[in-house]
């Protein structure tokens, strides 16, 4: 198949089911992949393009997607404060999502930090 062929497949699978349909606009954007994204569309395991479409729309109710977490360090640099003042923030449970090592230090989901910067 062609690329507008594979597009085409991808657009009617989508309309035609709500699960993808709720997820139109990521899954129909022009990707890089070209082809190999239509094809996929066309194709896929429903399910498998769901969790995938939730996981770029910063979703994370997808069971396979977890924000990326840094250290405290690398918090603080970010927010310019104190090392100690995020851990801190930490141990009071002002950091939503926050956990601790096996080591003891703190880890931060990354997509929290926009929150902590109000």
């Amino acid at each position: 198949m062609t690329e507008t062929t594979w597009n085409d497949a991808a657009r009617v699978r989508v309309q035609r089911n709500p699960q993808l349909a709720a997820h139109a606009e990521t899954i129909m954007y022009d990707w890089p992949e070209g082809d190999a994204h239509w094809m996929w569309v066309a194709t896929g395991p429903t399910s498998e393009i769901v969790d995938w479409a939730r996981t770029v729309e910063g979703g994370g109710d997808s069971e396979n997607w977890a924000p990326e977490l840094i250290s405290t360090g690398a918090a603080a640099e970010r927010l310019g404060v104190d090392r100690r003042t995020v851990t801190g923030w930490c141990a009071a449970g002002r950091v939503p999502g926050a956990e601790r090592t096996a080591g003891g230090h703190w880890r931060i989901p990354e997509d929290v930090l926009d929150r902590l910067r109000r």
